[in-house]
Order: C-alpha cells, then structure tokens, then sequence
C-alpha cells in the first residue's frame, strides 16, 4: 500500500459511548464502521461496509473512484450523482428545456468531497467534527461535518454546514447506507404521516438488470409498476431477485422508519424536509456482477437529497424538470457569505 492509500484510508476519529462506537473515515468523510448496543443489551451494526472495502490489492484498486473503494455507512455529496454532460436517454418529458451541454462544476460522483480527504477539526467526548475545502474554482468554499452521541442514549446526530464562496445553485444530499438481511422480504421501510409520491426512474438505472418502468408516479412503495407490467412492493427487501433499482420518493415529512424483522430491531431516521425535499430510496439487490460489486452487495440506501434523482447537474437545474413540476424542488441555492446548517439523525430501538 503507498502513502497516498495509507492516507486515504485514515481513521481521522472515533466516537465510543456506553452505547457504541462509530468510526470516521478520511476518506468521504464517511462513518463506519458503526456499532450500536441497544436497550435490551443487543449489540447492531446497521450501517453498510462493502465487502471489498477492506481489500486494497484488487484489480479494480488502480482504477476504481474513490468513492467505491470503502464505502460505508453515511456520507455528504455535493453535489449529488453524476459528473459531464446530462444523459439524454431518457423518457423525452425530460429532455424540455435540458441544456445538453452544460456539464457539471464539479467531475466526480457524488462531488469531490465524497471522493477526497476530509480533516479532523476537533475531537472531544461524544463530538467529533470534521471539514473539507473544495478546489478554489468551485463555488462552495467548505463543507463540515459534526457528529455527536450522549450516553444513555443509543443515537446518533448529525450537522452539516455548508459556505458558499460565489451565489450558486447545486443539487446535494446525504448518503445513509444501511445493511440488509440475506431473508427476502426480512426488512421493511416506511416513511413519515402523509400522502406519499414515489416516481420511477426516468430511464435505465443499471443496463440489463433494472426491472422498474420509467418515468412513472404512483402512491407510496406497495405497487411500483415493473417493466414486465406487473407491479410489485418495494417496502419490503430484499427482494427475491437481483437488481438494482433508485425510486424518488416526496411527501414524507423527513421521517423514515427502517425495521430490520431478522435482527428485531428499528431504526428512525430524521432530517429537515425543507432542505431535503425528497429522499432516494436506492435498493442494490446484488445487482451488479461487475467489479468490485460482484454481485455480493446487499444494501440499502435512504438519501434525503435535493436534486432530481442522480442525474446531476444540467437536469437538477432544468426549471423544466418534471419534479419541479410537481413542485419538489431539485436544487438548493447557496449565497456567499452565508452559511447552510441542517441536521439529520439516527435513533436505533429494538423491537419484539
């Protein structure tokens, strides 16, 4: 391993209460490993760790974004999903008003900040903060990240601030990873009281493995209308197929409640829905037989995000996007000078 792994993959902190222990990595920022011992004394790791994460000599190390080589747990992106030029092939509402030549500000997935080395800026008893400084030419100046426990309390708390050096307008979100069971059907997802949007995927999400029909809106998670046209219910995974699917889902009060029926516990999830006015449900269903994937990845990702799926910038901008016309917002304005501050958490309960 060179210095440059070595560094990239620092352990920049850990935070240990009477109720656990969650690992912070230099690389995105990103938390995890995390332990969480619960109220009936069970200890659960909820959060996601790629299989490959712990392996630096695979073929794909040389190549790989760094993003990919130890994904875990939780993490900021800004801003959200895919670098260059927009995609195109997509069902045609999308392409109204689409700049096909605008292409990010920034080239990586998921932005520089969930592919480079965050810093540690203070480190006390149940608080841990860290930060990141983008390059001079984009418009945001610092992103940081704090996170804090309290004993007693079997949680977990998040703030992120955001500085803007220049007026911009860019899509972001947070990344939340969570572990499923191998039982079909074994974990369940529910969102806050309201009336639920869910829309479709406006195109392929993974070429020759997605099964859910484009472009589609329909009322919560029980009855997404497949390809094939069926429907079928993405409130309960894993699924009983491989796949690899992303739902867009509105409505829902910046609450989800994630019950894991195999290990009998629950995890409550909440953050501030005037900032993230949607969340990504993305379901990785062992669905990707590629490296370093190979098809051995069960996860669950909950991303409470402002943007337009993971389509990146051109379309997140659109005034013509379809989820701007239904009134969700797909990208976040930052003034210079000022700061953006929200919060987000996580509370673990077992159940019966």
């Amino acid at each position: 391993m060179t210095t440059a792994d070595t560094v990239r993959y620092e352990i920049l902190g850990t935070l240990a209460w009477d109720r656990g222990r969650v690992d912070i990595q230099a690389l995105g920022g990103m938390t995890g490993p995390v332990e969480v011992s619960l109220d009936d004394g069970r200890g659960i790791r909820p959060f996601a760790v790629a299989p490959w994460s712990e392996d630096p000599s695979a073929e794909w190390e040389a190549t790989a974004p760094p993003l990919l080589k130890r994904l875990r747990g939780d993490w900021v992106c800004l801003p959200f999903g895919t670098p260059g030029k927009p995609r195109t092939d997509l069902d045609t509402r999308w392409l109204e008003g689409l700049d096909v030549n605008l292409e990010s500000p920034d080239d990586t997935q998921h932005g520089s900040c969930a592919n480079s080395r965050w810093v540690l800026e203070s480190e006390e008893a149940h608080a841990l903060s860290i930060s990141f400084a983008p390059d001079v030419r984009f418009p945001i100046a610092r992103i940081e990240r704090r996170i804090t426990v309290a004993d007693g309390n079997p949680a977990i708390h998040c703030e992120t601030r955001v500085a803007a050096r220049r007026d911009c307008e860019l899509q972001w979100g947070v990344h939340p990873t969570f572990r499923l069971p191998p039982s079909p059907g074994s974990f369940e997802i529910a969102f806050g009281a309201g009336k639920l949007t869910v829309l479709t995927y406006p195109g392929i999400f993974e070429k020759g493995v997605s099964r859910v029909a484009h472009a589609r809106v329909c009322d919560g998670l029980d009855l997404v209308p497949m390809i094939d046209g069926t429907t079928r219910s993405f409130s309960s995974l894993p699924l009983p197929f491989d796949t690899e699917e992303l739902l867009l889902v509105a409505g829902h009060n910046g609450e989800a409640r994630l019950t894991n029926k195999s290990e009998r516990y629950r995890v409550v999830m909440n953050w501030d829905p005037s900032v993230f006015p949607s969340v990504l449900v993305w379901i990785s269903n062992r669905g990707r037989g590629f490296a370093p994937w190979n098809g051995r990845f069960l996860g669950l990702g909950i991303e409470p995000v402002c943007s337009a799926f993971d389509l990146g910038y051109a379309h997140a901008i659109n005034a013509h996007s379809p989820l701007r016309a239904l009134g969700i917002p797909t990208a976040a304005r930052f003034s210079s000078g000022d700061e953006l501050v929200t919060k987000y958490s996580f509370r673990f309960e077992s159940i019966l």
